[in-house]
C-alpha cells in the first residue's frame, strides 16, 4: 500500500465517521425541540457553539490562521451563507411543507449534484463506479426513509426548497475544497461557522433563545453536544477528508448518514423497522462496498463518462 492510498483510506474513514455523526444528532436534536427550541434556533445555536469553539482553537493553536485575504472572503461567504445557512433554512422549510421522508430524499439529492458539480470545476473523472454507487446509495436512502412506503405528495414550493437543501448541502464540498487549497482547515471551517451563525442570527429569536436557555439549564447540555458531536467533529473530519478524498467520493460516503439516522430512530426512539427500512441499510453498506472494494471485474470497465 502507498503512501497515496493510505492518505485516501485516512481520508475515507473521516468521512464515514462525519456521516456517523451527523446520524445521530437526532438524538439532541430532538431534545431541544421537546423543550421548545425551533429548527432555526436550532441551526443557529449548533453554528455559533462550532463557531466560538473553532475560534478558540484557532486562538490557542495559531492566531496567524485568522489572517486572510479579503479577496478570497467569497470563498467563506460560499461555504457559510450560500452552503450552512443555505441549507439549514431550505431543509427546515422542506421539513414543514413535505413529510420527513420526502424532505430527507430531497436532501440526498446533495451527492449527486457534488459529483456533476466536482466534475465540471475540479474535472473530476465521473466514472462508471460512481455511478453504480450513487445509484444504489440513493435507492438505498429511499427505501431507509420509508419513501415506499409513503402515498407521497409534493408542492413547487416544496419540490424547491427541497432540492435548494441539497444544492446548499452540496455547496460546501465545492467552496469548502476551493478554500482548502489556499488555506488551513482551521481557517476554513472557523470562517465558514462565522458567517453561518451571523446569517442564522436574526431570523432564530436570540433574545427568546437566551431566556430559554436560562429558564432550562439542562439545555446546555443538548446545545453543546448538538454543537460539538453532530457538527463541529463531523465538520472537521469532512474537511480534513477533502484534503485527500476527490470530493465526488466524499459525497458518496456521507451517505452513511441516513443509515445511522435509521438505526438511532430504531435503538434510541423505538422506531419500527420495516423490510423497506432494512432494504435501505443494506443497499448503503452494498453502495460503500461498491465505492471502496477494488473488485478486478469492476476495474476493467471503470470507465469515465464524459459530462458533453
Amino acid at each position: 500500500m502507498n503512501h497515496v492510498n493510505r492518505k485516501e483510506i485516512i481520508a475515507s474513514i473521516y468521512i464515514i465517521i462525519a456521516g456517523i455523526c451527523w446520524g445521530i444528532i437526532g438524538i439532541f436534536s430532538r431534545t431541544l425541540l421537546d423543550f421548545g427550541f425551533d429548527s432555526i434556533q436550532i441551526s443557529m445555536l449548533r453554528c455559533l457553539v462550532t463557531a466560538i469553539s473553532l475560534l478558540i482553537m484557532a486562538l490557542a493553536t495559531d492566531r496567524s490562521l485568522l489572517h486572510v485575504s479579503i479577496k478570497d472572503i467569497w470563498m467563506f461567504l460560499g461555504s457559510g451563507i450560500l452552503s450552512i445557512a443555505f441549507f439549514n433554512v431550505c431543509y427546515f422549510i422542506s421539513i414543514s411543507e413535505n413529510s420527513l421522508s420526502l424532505a430527507a430524499i430531497l436532501l440526498y439529492t446533495a451527492p449527486s449534484i457534488v459529483v456533476v458539480m466536482s466534475a465540471m470545476v475540479f474535472k473530476e473523472k465521473i466514472t462508471k463506479r460512481k455511478v453504480l454507487a450513487m445509484i444504489i446509495s440513493f435507492t438505498g436512502a429511499l427505501f431507509a426513509t420509508g419513501a415506499f412506503a409513503e402515498n407521497i405528495q409534493i408542492s413547487l414550493i416544496g419540490l424547491l426548497v427541497g432540492l435548494g437543501s441539497g444544492l446548499g448541502y452540496a455547496l460546501y464540498s465545492i467552496f469548502g475544497r476551493i478554500a482548502l487549497n489556499k488555506y488551513n482547515w482551521l481557517t476554513v471551517m472557523t470562517y465558514t461557522f462565522i458567517f453561518a451563525s451571523i446569517t442564522l442570527l436574526p431570523f432564530s429569536r436570540p433574545i427568546e433563545v437566551y431566556r430559554m436557555i436560562g429558564d432550562i439549564p439542562i439545555t446546555i447540555a443538548s446545545v453543546l453536544a448538538i454543537g460539538i458531536i453532530s457538527t463541529l467533529l463531523p465538520f472537521l473530519l469532512y474537511t480534513k477528508g477533502l484534503e485527500y478524498l476527490e470530493v465526488g467520493k466524499a459525497a458518496l460516503l456521507a451517505f452513511v448518514e441516513p443509515l445511522v439516522a435509521t438505526v438511532v430512530g430504531v435503538v434510541v426512539f423505538q422506531e419500527g423497522i420495516t423490510i423497506f427500512n432494512s432494504v435501505g441499510i443494506l443497499l448503503i453498506i452494498l453502495s460503500l462496498v461498491v465505492l471502496n472494494i477494488n473488485f478486478s471485474f469492476m476495474n476493467s470497465q471503470d470507465e469515465e463518462l464524459k459530462l458533453d
